[in-house]
């Protein structure tokens, strides 16, 4: 629930009700349907509910700084990603706030599920430019497009590595614990 708190405070006070929404269809979400899509696809739709759009333009820089004192590059630049996701932040926290034992293999199909998707809409933005090369409007319309579709990807690509780092760290810890208390035992 700390982390809900945070987006309050970092999203603009008119959206916050649609962050609550995005935490309360992430519960209902898990309650009725496990689909990994299904997940995948309601991150992609709560994307844009507060106004976000495929366009560099909508990233609000200006939130990187609310409530710092000095500047920090990456406190910054954390907060400014945490602001762009806080729905799909939201409806995850509210989604796995309903497992009980939530599990690495939940982990991997949630992420493979968003991955796929991401895959997808990439595609066909790039496809989409070759196919729209000689426009006059493809470097205003769709190039922007392609960016952000490139920065969601590598977004996801950077929560696959987060997990897999803190998989391998918890199963190295689990372990350690392992052999500390057989040593105690012998």
């Amino acid at each position: 629930m700390g982390t809900m708190l945070y987006l309050c405070y970092l999203v603009r006070p008119e959206t916050i009700p649609l962050l609550l929404i995005s935490f309360e269809m992430g519960s209902i979400t898990k309650r009725f349907s496990s689909s990994p899509h299904l997940y995948a696809l309601l991150c992609q739709a709560v994307f844009f509910y507060q106004g976000q759009t495929s366009n560099i333009s909508s990233i609000d820089i200006a939130i990187g700084y609310k409530g710092l004192s000095s500047y920090s590059a990456a406190l910054v630049g954390f907060q400014i990603i945490a602001n762009f996701y806080a729905a799909p932040i939201a409806l995850t926290i509210g989604y796995l706030k309903e497992s009980q034992a939530f599990n690495s293999e939940d982990y991997v199909r949630l992420i493979g599920a968003a991955l796929q998707l991401r895959s997808v809409i990439l595609f066909s933005a790039l496809s989409g430019m070759i196919t729209l090369s000689g426009h006059l409007f493809m470097f205003s319309v769709l190039a922007p497009k392609l960016i952000c579709e490139l920065l969601h990807m590598i977004f996801i690509l950077l929560l696959i590595v987060c997990g897999c780092i803190s998989h391998f760290c918890l199963k190295k810890l689990s372990q350690l614990n392992y052999f500390k208390n057989q040593i105690k035992e012998s």
